[in-house]
């Protein structure tokens, strides 16, 4: 009985085992993947890939069944990264509108510009995807809006802004123009420097919100200082 128990053992032990090793050495390329890309940069070729993992490029496919699935890795290790970094930029606590939005938008864009090699390569790999890979820059433009959806509909409420609904299309609208505006700028900076981009950036988004207030009656200057929300009420606490 116990040699039958051990017979039965061992196959899935060693499953077990091959198993791990194997998600190891995806993490492995995948993040010699990101390392190619950055050297590369965004048109990264998987003959680079392989060539950063230190495996002849056939070898990939032992790990991934196709390109595909090496960039669908890829790019849910960006999703994860992004999400990871910005999402408590976009939350951060402050007690004036100009407090959260220079907080955010010159975070932001400093990620973008630090990483403007892997955002150029979601952003092809979105152009040039086939059916089966995940759209990267959708998936995290969805979770900014979400993120900025919950600020803002705490803050409308506070406020008295009726129906709190219209946060979402508005923070969708803030998060289209901040992706679209920054990877403009990342494409031709036309001597415009960082801080100087961001500064106008967050102007702009400002000038949406006050806008949006203001026809909704509320009259709301970017340094007046913003109501202490509630603890049910979503959004940081300031």
């Amino acid at each position: 009985m116990a040699d039958e128990q051990r017979s039965e053992a061992g196959p899935d032990g060693r499953a077990v085992r091959w198993a791990g090793q194997r998600d190891r050495r995806r993490t492995e390329i995948v993040d010699a993947a990101l390392a190619a890309i950055a050297l590369h940069g965004p048109r990264v070729s998987t003959g680079q890939i392989a060539a950063q993992a230190r495996i002849a490029r056939p070898q990939l496919y032992r790990h991934f069944s196709d390109a595909d699935e090496l960039y669908r890795a890829i790019g849910d290790r960006v999703a994860e990264h992004v999400v990871a970094e910005l999402a408590p930029v976009v939350r951060r606590p402050g007690r004036t509108p100009r407090d959260i939005i220079d907080g955010a938008v010159h975070g932001f864009v400093e990620w973008l510009a630090r990483n403007s090699q892997l955002y150029r390569f979601v952003t092809l790999q979105e152009n040039v995807a086939s059916a089966g890979r995940i759209n990267v820059v959708g998936d995290i433009k969805a979770t900014l809006t979400a993120q900025i959806g919950d600020l803002l509909r705490g803050y409308m409420a506070a406020l008295g802004v009726t129906p709190t609904t219209l946060a979402e299309p508005l923070a969708a609208g803030i998060v289209g123009l901040a992706e679209s505006a920054t990877g403009q700028w990342l494409a031709n900076p036309a001597g415009i420097t960082r801080d100087k981009f961001a500064n106008s950036l967050a102007g702009w988004i400002w000038g949406i919100l006050h806008n949006a207030l203001q026809l909704h009656g509320v009259h709301l200057a970017a340094d007046d200082e913003l109501p202490q929300l509630q603890p049910d009420q979503p959004g940081p606490m300031v």
